[in-house]
């Protein structure tokens, strides 16, 4: 999860909060009250002004708050430079050279209970060995930190595998053989581990459907205008690999309500969630009262 909002789904759709991590660079602390309330497994921290809130409020419920500090390994995902997160220079976790420092921070905080590290270096990664160079330069932290006394049990594994948008594409790297170079290279490092495959999970079981409006010919190409995306000369068309991101990123951009979503299963259906009115859509704003609402 990364918000209070993912928190509140997960809880309600039944997910033990003893199986929940809290990612994302910017907790605020009603989410970590939350959060600290429902019990859930990790916290995995990005920076110690976070770090320090998060001790703060554990303090202040009576609480210690499970921590895995993020690591930046400053190793290139070879990925799209806006979804990679593993450089030092992005925002992302807490810089390799300062992992050690970090540690002894967080060890000094009483709210604070150490119990891993944290990895992460983008999305849509279709090459393991930007994993193995992270995973590796990880394993050689855990040591060190284990020999400043850290008791370092479990390493939260992060980065998506990529999934194939376009026929064209190389294949991404397949999940059994993602599987057995972290066998590899983890075997002895004596954590338990957890993963973030990202988009590999959800991708393909999602389908954006379509509807041709005007087909725009032009001197150098044609155009199809459609109501949801493009494609090429058919009266309805599906937009392939649209689970991860489609409906979670979708706005009411230009007032137009986003899409409904359709839960399929053989000849079965049905509607899991459904398309807003125009009037509950317009609902959803307010003049303040100092304008005369």
């Amino acid at each position: 999860m990364v918000s209070g909002g993912e928190l509140a789904k997960a809880l309600a759709a039944g997910i033990s909060a003893d199986r929940i991590v809290f990612s994302g660079v910017g907790k605020t602390g009603e989410e970590m009250r939350a959060a600290l309330a429902a019990g859930i497994h990790q916290f995995n921290v990005e920076s110690q002004p976070e770090l320090d809130a998060l001790n703060a409020l554990a303090l202040s419920m009576g609480k210690r708050a499970p921590v895995t500090l993020r690591i930046n390994p400053d190793v290139d995902a070879k990925t799209h430079a806006k979804i990679t997160t593993g450089t030092a220079e992005t925002k992302f976790g807490i810089p390799f050279v300062h992992a050690r420092e970090a540690y002894a921070h967080a060890a000094r905080l009483a709210g604070i209970e150490i119990v891993g590290v944290d990895v992460h270096i983008g999305s849509q990664i279709t090459d393991l060995e930007p994993f193995e160079t992270a995973f590796v330069r990880v394993g050689e932290l855990i040591a060190t930190l284990r020999a400043d006394g850290h008791a370092i049990t479990r390493l939260d594994l992060g980065g998506g595998l990529g999934v194939p948008y376009e026929h064209n594409n190389e294949p991404p790297p397949d999940p059994a053989a993602y599987g057995a170079m972290v066998t590899r290279v983890t075997r002895d490092f004596g954590c338990t581990l957890s993963f973030e495959p990202g988009r590999l999970i959800a991708a393909n079981a999602g389908v954006l459907v379509s509807r041709v409006i005007y087909v725009k010919r032009g001197d150098a190409k044609n155009f199809l205008i459609i109501d949801a995306g493009m494609n090429d000369l058919i009266d309805l068309l599906a937009i392939m690999t649209a689970g991860a991101y489609g409906a979670v990123m979708a706005s009411s951009y230009n007032a137009r309500p986003p899409a409904p979503e359709v839960l399929v299963s053989g000849d079965e259906w049905g509607i899991v969630r459904p398309r807003q009115t125009y009037d509950e859509l317009i609902a959803q704003d307010h003049i303040p009262a100092w304008l005369g609402g």
